[in-house]
């Protein structure tokens, strides 16, 4: 199975926490900026005469920008950077096949291209195609609008590829103030009685999604009066609370699976994470089977999975920020947090890898609109496991 990864380094160490075929070769990488300057050992006089061994005034330093231990390049938005383990046990040599990650920035109204992603393509689109935003974005300047209240539609991407059996999906997603949740008859606490919003949808063959013993799971679903679940028309994996999630502010949800031994039988290991400004949600996905009956793959991403038609104009969801990979080193990965204890992160970004080997890393990074700068960040490993890599590394 291919492995998305490319080239440069990074030191690091981490902590932890619901139709055609994609292009999944990795984007060329690109060089990582390297620091400037003369050797101040050298001991040549400067201009003014002073002796250039003189440790440099503030100003010099902070044009060097932010640093990490270990860390190589220039740690900013859209830079290359290399992390390389000096520890005992390193990231492992299995990393993340990325088939898809998309920030959505384009023209507000536009369509949103199949060539969207910064990571692989779009495959296909539903009857109405999603559109840019300018009314919310997580980063950049513009998000996807998932649903047209005015026009009642719902606005869908669609990814194809060959078939998985394990999955790490993370995304952001918001309604904008003044927007409702979808669906009909509305609660006090803001939900709809009915079930209104499969927030993603991953399932096996172009019908998959029906109750045709064909592998389904919704990433996650409300299936009404504030009822959530990682589930699907042919089973559920795990009920979820509602206290996740934000009105009025983005939330990134994370769902990460892996199937037991025999996956109809043995439990499943993954989790269910949402993060935003309520703080740091964790459920662990360990005590039941992934796979319950009938196929035990999937080959497609539904983004949304569904939302029901029939709401008015208030209803707006937005996504932003993307990414999905999928096979044995899924749940590999590096993210840029806002705190040292990964539990208690509020924001996580996702970081691109381009190479992973045991000992380095080289890795794309990207911001959003609470971490335009990466200053008073942690950087967060971990491996194909899901297990936290050493420590995590300031970024000051």
């Amino acid at each position: 199975m291919p492995r998305f990864v490319s080239t440069l380094a990074l030191c690091l160490l981490a902590c932890e926490s619901p139709p055609a075929l994609s292009g999944d070769a990795a984007p060329a990488a690109r060089d990582a900026a390297r620091d400037g300057g003369e050797d101040a050992a050298s001991g040549a006089p400067d201009a003014s005469g002073e002796d250039a061994g003189t440790p440099p005034d503030a100003g010099d330093a902070a044009a060097a920008g932010p640093r990490a231990d270990g860390v190589t390049g220039t740690l900013a938005d859209g830079e290359v950077v290399t992390i390389a383990w000096d520890g005992e046990h390193g990231f492992g040599d299995l990393g993340p096949e990325v088939l898809v990650f998309d920030r959505f920035e384009g023209t507000p109204g536009n369509e949103i291209p199949l060539e969207s992603p910064e990571v692989g393509l779009w495959t296909g689109a539903g009857g109405n195609p999603a559109l840019f935003s300018e009314e919310t974005a997580r980063s950049g300047s513009t998000a996807m609008l998932a649903y047209d209240g005015e026009s009642g539609a719902m606005r869908q991407l669609r990814l194809r590829f060959e078939p998985r059996d394990e999955l790490f999906l993370s995304f952001w997603v918001a309604l904008p103030e003044g927007s409702r949740f979808p669906g009909r008859d509305h609660l006090p606490s803001g939900f709809s009685m009915d079930s209104s919003w499969k927030f993603t949808w991953v399932f096996d063959g172009s019908d998959g999604f029906g109750h045709d013993g064909r592998y389904d799971q919704c990433l996650p679903t409300h299936t009404g009066r504030g009822a959530f679940a990682i589930g699907g028309n042919d089973g559920n994996w795990s009920w979820l609370s509602n206290d996740w999630f934000g009105w009025s502010t983005w939330t990134r949800i994370t769902v990460r699976g892996r199937p037991g031994a025999e996956p109809s039988v043995d439990d499943g290991e993954g989790f269910f994470q949402a993060v935003s400004a309520l703080g740091h949600h964790r459920r662990e996905l360990d005590d039941r089977p992934m796979y319950q009956g009938g196929t035990e793959r999937f080959d497609r991403l539904n983004v949304p999975g569904w939302i029901r038609t029939g709401g008015d104009g208030a209803v707006r969801p937005h996504y932003d920020d993307v990414y999905f990979a999928a096979g044995p080193g899924a749940a590999a990965r590096v993210e840029l947090g806002d705190a040292e204890d990964y539990a208690s992160c509020t924001n996580l970004v996702m970081a691109i890898p381009l190479r992973w080997t045991d000992t380095e890393l080289e890795v794309r990074l990207h911001g959003n609109r609470d971490m335009e700068t990466f200053e008073g960040a942690w950087i967060h490993v971990h491996d194909a496991d899901d297990r936290a890599v050493g420590a995590p590394r300031a970024i000051r």
